[in-house]
């Protein structure tokens, strides 16, 4: 009898754990089906605010087209996450939620290509906290970038390019029909018009590699800087794109610091200022791309040493395109229209023999004899004068400038600098540079002499001469100071591919190659 009740005991037993399995897997199929729930409610919320009204019938958040799923096949009754969502070029014309659902294994959300309006939230983002990639491009998208970007902390592209185009995408219905293909008009879309300043919390986002605002309405006039100064935070940027805007101010030092920054277009702003004189940390930087601002001073001294490509023309600059130039042997095109350049140019196919396409006109200041400069192609010369509706004035090359006529250039010691009614200019200098001398009044430059060996020609706050005397090489010693150096010594570096220093080596010495990177002179007489 006691047997018997052990058996029923054991029976009771096994059936109660069956039945606690049972809820559990109960429990289990719910969180799967609940968590499915969630995802589509998500891709239907976003769905229907975009206008896609197919999506709203789908079962399931995989089924609907455009969606991506991850599938765990481990888990019970195989729960998918929504990875990707593509609606890039449906014609959609809805807006952007300002709230939804989380997605959180979403890396990739591309809506670009449509009509879709609205502004950027703050609950929007909010929604996609592990996001990889966002493209909005390509919309008629309004309002400012919202702080909260910053909060994606995961994103390696942000694509915001406003696709600027000859005719308007869309206009609200009280806009009178004689404005509504006026581009800059309220509510007349051309394509994306975010507006207001670029927030600083864009330099949290310490994985992006891609960063495209190009042709929204982007900056304000009492903005200090074009861009955040937190834009030296971005270590991983390879691409930046924020031409076309209203940006004003100065452009930030630190983005001349970023390693692997391959392209920057900045043009068809309102910047103001210098260009950063270092761009010697940048030594991923192959474009550089800054017409069409109001940018004043040199050239920088420094420029990438891979740079292949320079636009600067329609600028304020001043003073020689020589020597920072000839530094840059892979350089492959230079457009220098438009500025207030001055003196004899000895830029040529000799001293950077990657040159297919230069432009030194409407320089009146450049003088002396005619350069030796390449043949560009007219299909080159075709791609650089593309924007519509305005003359190119890049070609001929050294149309209106002074060259072939002899150089009236200043001796040492005297005023360089002139007032006009088109504002500042320089004058060139016989030997030396034109300098700021701040005890001779408001604007004044005087010619001054090229710096002795060991003297400083450049560095952040340095504002003398940046040229050496013949035989000397500007040289960076840190951050803080170049100095003009002769020959390296012996033992020292005289070559490799991110050294900028002396590449000739004292007498009785041999540069002598090691790899890539390095070179040391060593006596002669050992070989």
């Amino acid at each position: 009898m006691r047997a018997s009740r052990g058996r029923g005991r054991g029976r009771r037993a096994s059936r109660a754990r069956a039945w606690a399995c049972a809820w559990a897997c109960v429990a289990l199929v719910t969180r799967a089906v609940r968590g499915d729930e969630r995802e589509r409610a998500a891709v239907v919320a976003l769905a229907r605010a975009l206008g896609r009204d197919d999506a709203t019938v789908a079962s399931d958040a995989c089924e609907v087209a455009g969606v991506t799923c991850a599938c765990d096949d481990a888990s019970v009754g195989g729960g998918c996450v929504v990875t990707r969502i593509r609606f890039s070029g449906m014609g959609l014309r809805g807006r952007l939620p300002e709230t939804m659902p989380t997605l959180t294994r979403l890396r990739t959300l591309d809506l670009s290509d449509n009509a879709i309006r609205g502004e950027i939230s703050d609950g929007f983002l909010s929604a996609m906290p592990n996001i990889e990639e966002l493209y909005l491009n390509l919309n008629t998208l309004e309002g400012a970038i919202p702080p909260g970007i910053g909060r994606l902390t995961r994103l390696e592209v942000l694509n915001l390019d406003g696709g600027f185009t000859q005719t308007q995408r869309t206009f609200e219905p009280w806009v009178e029909p004689e404005r509504r293909n006026t581009y800059g008009e309220p509510g007349v879309f051309f394509g994306n018009q975010f507006t207001g300043s670029i927030p600083s919390e864009i330099g949290d986002l310490r994985r992006l590699r891609v960063l495209n605002l190009h042709r929204n309405m982007l900056g304000a006039e009492t903005d200090r800087y074009a861009l955040p100064e937190s834009v030296a935070n971005l270590r991983a940027l390879e691409f930046l794109d924020a031409s076309g805007n209203k940006l004003h101010g100065a452009i930030p030092r630190g983005l001349a610091t970023l390693p692997m920054l391959q392209q920057l277009n900045l043009d068809d702003n309102f910047m103001t200022g210098e260009i950063p004189g270092d761009w010697s940390q940048a030594n991923s930087l192959e474009s550089l791309v800054l017409e069409g601002n109001r940018l004043r001073g040199h050239l920088p001294a420094f420029l990438p040493r891979n740079l292949t490509f320079l636009d600067v023309h329609e600028n304020f600059l001043t003073g020689s395109v020589n020597e920072p130039l000839i530094r840059l042997k892979r350089l492959e095109g230079a457009l220098l229209d438009r500025c207030r350049f001055s003196g004899p140019v000895t830029l040529s196919k000799e001293t950077n023999p990657n040159l297919k396409l230069v432009s030194l006109a409407n320089n009146a200041g450049l003088c002396g004899a005619v350069p030796e400069l390449p043949a560009a192609t007219r299909a080159a010369k075709e791609a650089e004068c593309d924007k519509p509706q305005e003359l190119c004035q890049l070609w001929p090359e050294v149309t209106g400038t002074a060259l072939s006529a002899t150089c009236q250039c200043v001796t040492a010691g005297l005023t360089c600098s002139i007032w006009s009614s088109e504002g500042p200019k320089e004058l060139c200098c016989e030997e030396g540079d034109c300098v700021d001398i701040p005890y001779a009044g408001f604007g004044v430059k005087v010619c001054v002499p090229c710096a002795v060996e060991y003297q400083q020609c450049g560095g952040k706050s340095y504002d003398g001469p940046r040229c050496c005397k013949r035989g000397l090489t500007c040289t960076r010693v840190d951050d803080d100071r170049f100095e003009c150096l002769g020959c390296a010594r012996q033992w020292e570096q005289c070559g490799g591919r991110l050294y900028d220093g002396p590449k000739c080596c004292a007498g009785g010495n041999s540069c002598v190659y090691f790899d890539a990177y390095y070179s040391q002179c060593q006596p002669t007489s050992q070989f």
